[in-house]
Parts: structure tokens; C-alpha cells; sequence
């Protein structure tokens, strides 16, 4: 008898939980289903009412009271250079400095061979030790480096831009 009465616990188990299952989301709970369909749900409201509100444009406020001055910008922007006869065969360097109060904001490097048989090696910033600038250094001169592969003797300019207020 004890048999019978642990499977009849057992099936009444059963029958119960399958009960909850079935009446939970007719009283108000979520079935699995259920609570999948209510988060795409929510996700497609958010979605919608973003776009909304996006598209939603209100009166113009007032004035907002004038802001500092800001700090003068670069009004002056000069090109200088610095030039190196390069051999044949060899490596040419050369630095192009700007002048006391200058910033180098570009540089590049050229040559007077109409058959461009240079190479460029490197072609940088610099701050004035030197060194190459790390974020928020000024560089204030400009290096450049080419090889002459020309068969002759030629002139490398190294150029540099520099702004001053």
C-alpha cells in the first residue's frame, strides 16, 4: 500500500504543477512564450518612441549668456626649408626649423631630380630638443631622409609649415 500511495503523490504532483502551468498566464503571470514575446515587445516600444522622440523639435530657448573669448588661432602660416646635396648612393638628412613663436603643423621632403629617383626614408615632426613629439607636445621643426639612387649628385629640401598667431 505504501507503493500505491508514493505514485499516487507523485501524480498528483504532476497534475498540480501542469495545473500552475496552464493557469499562470490566464491569472495574470507570463508563460516562457509569453515572457519572450513581452521583451520584444518592450524592445520595439523603446525603439520607437527613441525614433519619436528624435523627430520631436521644441520651441527655441533664450539666449544663453556670451562665453569667454577663445584663444587666438593661427593667423600666419609660413613655409620654411632646409636643403642637403645628396650623393649618389647615399643618405641624406636635413631639419627645417621654424623660427621662435612658430608651431610646425606639416612638413614633407623634395627634390630638384626631374627622374624622382629618391627614396623616402622618413619624413616627421619634431619638438625643438629633437625628439619626436609625445600627445600635446609642440613640435616646432620638421626631419626629413632620402636616399639618392639618381647616378648623380642632387638637392633634398626638406620643408616645414608653421603657423603663428
Amino acid at each position: 500500500m505504501s507503493e500505491r500511495v508514493r505514485w499516487s503523490l507523485v501524480a498528483i504532483a504532476l497534475g498540480a504543477l501542469a495545473a500552475v502551468a496552464i493557469a499562470t498566464p490566464a491569472i495574470g503571470g507570463q508563460s516562457a512564450t509569453s515572457a519572450v514575446k513581452t521583451k520584444s515587445l518592450k524592445k520595439l516600444v523603446k525603439k520607437e518612441v527613441a525614433k519619436q522622440i528624435a523627430k520631436a523639435t521644441g520651441p527655441a530657448g533664450s539666449q544663453g549668456p556670451k562665453g569667454d573669448p577663445g584663444a587666438p588661432g593661427a593667423t600666419n602660416v609660413v613655409t620654411r626649408s632646409a636643403q642637403e646635396a645628396v650623393a649618389d648612393g647615399a643618405l641624406g638628412q636635413q631639419v627645417a626649423e621654424c623660427l621662435p613663436g612658430e608651431v610646425a603643423i606639416g612638413g614633407g621632403v623634395g627634390f630638384n631630380n626631374p627622374n624622382n629617383d629618391f627614396v623616402v626614408m622618413l619624413t616627421e615632426p619634431l619638438e625643438a630638443d629633437d625628439s619626436l613629439p609625445e600627445a600635446g607636445d609642440v613640435p616646432t621643426q620638421w626631419l626629413g631622409r632620402a636616399r639618392n639612387d639618381s647616378g648623380g649628385m642632387w638637392t633634398m629640401t626638406v620643408y616645414v609649415s608653421c603657423a603663428s598667431p
